[in-house]
């Protein structure tokens, strides 16, 4: 008994000084951070972004409440709940991990993918792992859930060089996000948990089955009807031309070359880091090219 009591106290004791850590912790910004802007050879500003994206940055009160609502469903369902972290998740996803000896599932939330995005690599590591939860329980600590939700919206990628829901809407179906059909934004809400297999555009019926997964989702949690489900599954998406959309793609390139290169020599490693970069890019030169 006593010692049940003594292991209990231990793990509250460490559990409050993890929380202390993080709470005097400042390492991360969230938000609507102008970062960067790259000028042309006639010193107009092309690209303007946020963490180093190219990013028309939306608030989370113009983003549709099914949009907001369904990604959550989707991702997850305990976010409001949680604290950066579920332990029902990670609990599963080492389980099935150990089973396999290897990392085979993450358990990441909201948090975590945000903080993952801006301010960590890709690798799946459990030292990445790490950082990750300390990070992700600081900006719970520091930030609304509301911050939070919006600079997930804001900084996902969507695939084809384009990050954020306003630029994802516009890219894959030419219209602002509140003009999204239940169709489309549920073709929106899968897209990022795998942008090269759930593209529309790269394989459809990888997307029309993520699309399928998503609106069962949202129909489970009541976040639509019946008729919305069966409406949706019908419905023939209207998505924009892939040969125009490019367009901006390979404008893009050249703003990731800018990027690379200023790394390279030691700048824009940081998310806090605000700079103005002068270059010879000559848009008339672009479109003979294009």
């Amino acid at each position: 008994m006593k010692k049940g009591i003594l292991v209990i106290f231990t793990v509250g004791i460490f559990y409050i000084s993890f929380l202390i850590f993080c709470g005097l912790s400042h390492n991360i910004t969230l938000g609507n951070q102008a970062s960067l802007v790259i000028k042309d050879d006639q010193n107009e500003t092309f690209f303007e972004s946020c963490y180093q994206m190219d990013i028309l940055w939306t608030p989370l009160n113009d983003l549709p409440d099914l949009l907001i609502e369904g990604t959550v469903a989707v991702e997850d369902k305990r976010f409001y709940q949680h604290h950066g972290y579920d332990p029902i998740r990670i609990m599963k996803a080492l389980y099935k991990n150990i089973a396999s000896q290897n990392i085979v599932e993450g358990a990441s939330t909201i948090t975590q993918q945000t903080i993952k995005n801006l301010y960590l690599t890709q690798e799946k590591t459990y030292s990445r792992k790490i950082k990750e939860l300390f990070l992700s329980v600081e900006a719970e600590l520091h930030y609304t859930k509301e911050d939070i939700l919006e600079t997930y919206f804001n900084t996902l990628y969507y695939g084809h060089g384009v990050y954020g829901i306003q630029n994802a809407s516009q890219f894959y179906f030419n219209k602002n996000p509140d003009k999204l059909t239940v169709a489309e934004t549920a073709m929106l809400i899968g897209i990022p948990n795998s942008p090269n297999n759930y593209s529309p555009y790269l394989n459809e019926e990888k997307s029309r089955n993520r699309q399928l997964i998503v609106l069962n989702v949202m129909k489970n949690q009541n976040l639509i009807t019946q008729q919305q489900y069966n409406q949706a599954k019908q419905e023939k998406l209207m998505l924009a031309d892939f040969k125009t959309q490019t367009r901006s793609e390979v404008h893009g390139y050249y703003k990731d070359a800018v990027m690379q290169q200023c790394r390279e020599l030691g700048f824009c490693r940081s998310n806090q880091d605000h700079f103005i970069i002068y270059t010879y890019y000559d848009e008339r030169w672009y479109r003979i090219f294009m």
